[in-house]
């Protein structure tokens, strides 16, 4: 079978996670015959030859950033020359062709953010994003998102969707395992983490809602006053506006921002924290608990939208709205009151796989072909 895959998002969030880790396990299914990657030349020739040890890949420019009318205009030109030559084509992310759109295609929605979380995004995204998203779930020839809960929430959203839907999960990196002994005193050292801290993994986004995290960073340091909170993926002015917050209550000089992280490195945080704390409002999924659970490291997380989904009861669950249920939970994980069986989270995370992820999607896009 011949794939053109959308892989302009790369190297973006959890999309991104999502496109390598099903593409790395394509390039080597024998039931794929070549994968025509769309995107960013630059990015994706240097990400494919380490895993196209077949030479199955092929990289197509496709001009553009998401959401861009240049993007749409670009797409028949683009697509012409290769309508012919693939079977089917798979959208990792809503934003596909609204001219031309191939006729066997399958496209994911990971969420309905745009409709439920309308002011995360500035106006310039809202209307288009909307509009997009409109326009894949109809056009496609199938429909995959990430967990039951988004499937019930587009299903509700439109209910004739519920034919073309299939939910599909990620997986865990095999790289997220706990960390050796002598691998966990050298990771204290590197990232300071001699005293206990909390972790947070995601970008400063409003329905991230990490100002929680900050919030309980400052009660629960009247207890325990040395602990800090690092934050991996926090850049820009959602930083700033966290940095101002912890300003505001006194923590400032405990918290940390150390932007995006290799894998490596995330996994050694994850390995040293006191506790992950996921305070989202509202996900289609949520990734790092997962991460965090393989890892053994404690998560306390939003009880919101698909996260049970991905926690189980592998963590601790509290709904983002009641702060101080946070600070008690927190609290206690931190003091080891409250102990979850690190086995569990491990077992619990061990059911997440990229190679099950990989397969029943192409399974799908087989029925899409």
């Amino acid at each position: 079978m011949k794939i053109l895959l959308d892989a302009r998002m790369l190297n973006s969030g959890g999309i991104g996670r999502f496109i390598r880790e099903v593409s790395k396990r394509w390039l080597k299914d024998s039931r794929v015959s070549e994968i025509h990657f769309l995107g960013s030349r630059s990015e994706i020739s240097g990400w494919l030859p380490k895993f196209d040890t077949r030479g199955i890949g092929k990289v197509v420019r496709w001009p553009g950033s998401v959401y861009s009318v240049a993007r749409q205009i670009a797409w028949p030109r683009v697509f012409h020359k290769l309508s012919k030559r693939v079977d089917a084509c798979v959208f990792p992310h809503y934003d596909v062709p609204m001219v031309g759109h191939p006729a066997r295609s399958v496209v994911m929605v990971h969420d309905l953010i745009h409709f439920r979380f309308p002011s995360g995004f500035p106006m310039g995204v809202r209307l288009p994003g909307r509009v997009l998203m409109n326009s894949a779930l109809h056009k496609a020839s199938r429909l995959v998102t990430v967990s039951q809960y988004s499937r019930n929430d587009i299903i509700r959203w439109n209910p004739s969707m519920v034919d073309k839907l299939s939910v599909i999960m990620p997986g865990v990196c095999d790289v997220f395992r706990p960390l050796e002994e002598s691998e966990r005193e050298d990771a204290r050292h590197r990232w300071g983490a001699l005293q206990p801290f909390l972790l947070t993994v995601g970008p400063a986004k409003a329905h991230k809602n990490l100002e929680l995290a900050v919030e309980v960073l400052a009660e629960a340091r009247r207890t325990q006053p040395d602990l800090r909170l690092i934050m991996v993926g926090a850049v820009g002015r959602g930083l700033r506006d966290l940095h101002r917050r912890a300003a505001a209550l006194g923590v400032e000089d405990a918290v940390v921002g150390l932007g995006f992280l290799r894998d490596e490195y995330l996994r050694e945080l994850y390995g040293t924290a006191d506790a992950l704390l996921f305070p989202s409002k509202y996900e289609g999924f949520g990734i790092p608990p997962i991460e965090a659970l393989a890892c053994g490291c404690p998560v306390v997380a939003s009880s919101r939208t698909a996260i049970p989904e991905s926690v189980g009861d592998a963590g601790w669950l509290v709904d983002p709205g009641d702060k101080e249920g946070w600070v008690r939970v927190v609290s206690e994980v931190v003091a080891r009151a409250r102990v979850k069986n690190p086995t569990a989270g491990r077992l619990w995370a061990s059911g997440f796989s990229w190679d099950q992820t990989a397969d029943k999607l192409l399974r799908i896009v087989e029925t899409a072909a």
